[in-house]
C-alpha cells in the first residue's frame, strides 16, 4: 500500500523559525561583519524567527502551502495553546534558574529543586540541567508577538509590510540597538499586552476561520 510522505506540522513550524534566521542573515546590510544578521543580543536573535512562526497558524497561508491528504481541512487550528501553560512554567523555570545561579553553592540542586518547584517536572540529580539552555525564549517571545499582531496580522502575505520588515528589522541586524529597531518597527515602544493576549486565547477564532477554508 503505497503512503504519501508526510511533515508533522511541528516540522513545517521549525523550518519557518530556521528560515526566519536565514532570513535575518541573508537580507542583514550592516557595514562590519560581527553586527550582521542574527548578531544582536542572545535572546533577542530568537524575535525574527519566533515572529515568522506565526505564519503556520494562519489558514490563508496553510491552504497555498498544503493540505490533510484525506480530509483537506485545517482541524488542528484550534490545538495550538493546548498545554501552553506548562510551556510557559518551564520558561518561568529557565528564567529563576538563570537568576538564582549565580549565588548558589551547589548549582545541579538548585537546577533541580526549581525545576520542580516552578515547571512541576522531576530532573535528574546527575544531570547539569542549567548548563543545557541557550535561550529564555519568553524574553523574544513578547517581542515576536507584538510585531506580529501589529503589524502582520491582519495581511500577513502582505509585500509592503514584509518590505517594512525588513528595512526597520533584518537590514539593520546587530548594528544598532535592538529596542531601537523594535521601536522603529512598531512606531511606539513594545508592549507585552499581544503576548499576553496569545496565550489567554484558547485558538476558537482560528479554527473558525480554518474551517471556512
Amino acid at each position: 500500500m503505497e503512503r504519501p510522505a508526510l511533515m508533522r506540522h511541528d516540522d513545517v513550524t521549525t523550518f519557518f523559525h530556521e528560515m526566519g534566521h536565514v532570513f535575518h542573515g541573508l537580507l542583514s546590510r550592516t557595514k562590519y561583519p560581527r553586527f550582521h544578521g542574527t548578531t544582536v543580543a542572545r535572546d533577542s536573535a530568537e524575535a525574527p524567527s519566533q515572529m515568522l512562526e506565526n505564519r503556520c497558524w494562519e489558514p490563508e497561508v496553510l491552504k497555498r502551502m498544503s493540505s490533510h491528504t484525506r480530509r483537506k481541512t485545517l482541524r488542528f487550528a484550534f490545538s495550538r495553546y493546548v498545554n501552553v501553560g506548562l510551556f510557559y512554567l518551564h520558561q518561568l523555570f529557565f528564567a529563576n534558574v538563570d537568576l538564582a545561579v549565580k549565588l548558589a553553592v551547589h548549582n545541579n540542586s538548585l537546577d533541580n529543586e526549581l525545576r520542580q518547584k516552578i515547571s512541576l517536572v522531576q530532573g535528574s540529580e546527575d544531570k547539569p540541567g542549567q548548563g543545557t539552555f541557550g535561550h529564555i525564549y519568553t524574553y523574544s517571545l513578547v517581542f515576536a508577538a507584538d510585531m506580529y499582531a501589529t503589524v502582520f496580522k491582519k495581511a500577513p502575505l502582505d509585500p509592503a509590510l514584509g518590505r517594512l520588515y525588513r528595512d526597520k528589522i533584518l537590514f539593520v541586524g546587530g548594528s544598532r540597538d535592538d529596542m531601537d529597531s523594535l521601536k522603529d518597527f512598531l512606531g511606539r515602544e513594545p508592549d507585552p499586552k499581544a503576548f499576553i493576549n496569545e496565550i489567554e486565547q484558547d485558538g476558537n477564532g482560528d479554527a473558525a476561520r480554518a474551517s471556512n477554508l
